[in-house]
């Protein structure tokens, strides 16, 4: 019951929890064994990564399973992919919601299956920057703001940014006091900004789209650790591209 208890406490009780509770109530994210990749990739560490390596990590694996056997896959492909991600990990919220209990991923059985949605959502937008050789660190302190002296606000300049930086310091604002239905469509308007922003082609526009798509996965990692504790999502990322090492070529599909 670890997710409805989390998404019940998210929604409902944000304001009246002290931290120290927070904290004890929320899942303890334990990162399992995986073996295959700390093995293939010794460059990653069981926490904290920077952000840049994980994106770099997640194309490899990609390009490595043939989903870009193809010289340049179709940014509307793209997009269609990652709104899949996005609803499959919507009907596993509601199948929760309806059922009273956690519904679990049929991959990582002891994970909510709407959580590995959210990681294989962020692996698919961490994908495509990727292979776009995107600067997570120049892209991310772009959108990274904070207030200073007098209510102004100013980037923050950071390098080695990780998730857990994201989730210490990024302010998802509405997200916090309503509920992942308005996360969940949020993302989705935004990924349909990009596609047509996309469709520019413009140099502008271009950044526009990295932005846009930066903020995603900003806006799914926070979310996600600050629903299910933090740590969670670098765990469920690194486990679920562990399992995808053992995967067939584009995972036994056709597109």
């Amino acid at each position: 019951m670890a997710f409805l208890l989390n998404y019940w406490l998210f929604n409902n009780n944000e304001k009246n929890m002290s931290e120290e509770i927070k904290q004890k109530t929320l899942v303890n994210p334990i990162l399992i064994n995986c073996p295959d990749i700390f093995q293939s990739y010794p460059e990653l560490n069981a926490e904290d990564n920077p952000i840049q390596v994980i994106m770099e990590t997640c194309h490899d694996i990609a390009r490595s399973k043939g989903w870009w056997d193809k010289t340049k896959k179709p940014f509307t492909e793209f997009i269609s992919l990652v709104h899949s991600e996005l609803d499959e990990g919507f009907d596993y919220l509601m199948g929760s919601l309806e059922s009273g209990r956690d519904i679990m991923d049929s991959h990582l059985p002891d994970q909510s299956g709407f959580v590995v949605e959210l990681a294989d959502t962020a692996i698919r937008v961490l994908d495509w920057l990727g292979n776009e050789s995107l600067d997570m660190d120049e892209c991310i302190n772009n959108l990274f703001m904070e207030h200073v002296e007098g209510g102004e606000l100013k980037k923050i300049s950071q390098l080695g940014l990780t998730i857990s930086d994201l989730t210490r310091n990024f302010a998802l604002g509405k997200y916090l006091k309503e509920h992942a239905f308005v996360f969940v469509g949020d993302c989705h308007s935004r990924l349909s900004q990009a596609l047509e922003l996309n469709r520019v082609g413009t140099s502008t526009s271009s950044q526009q789209v990295y932005n846009l798509l930066c903020r995603v996965f900003i806006n799914i990692v926070v979310f996600g650790n600050r629903m299910f504790g933090v740590g969670v999502m670098e765990s469920v990322i690194i486990q679920k591209l562990n399992y995808n090492m053992s995967r067939k070529k584009m995972h036994g599909k056709k597109f």
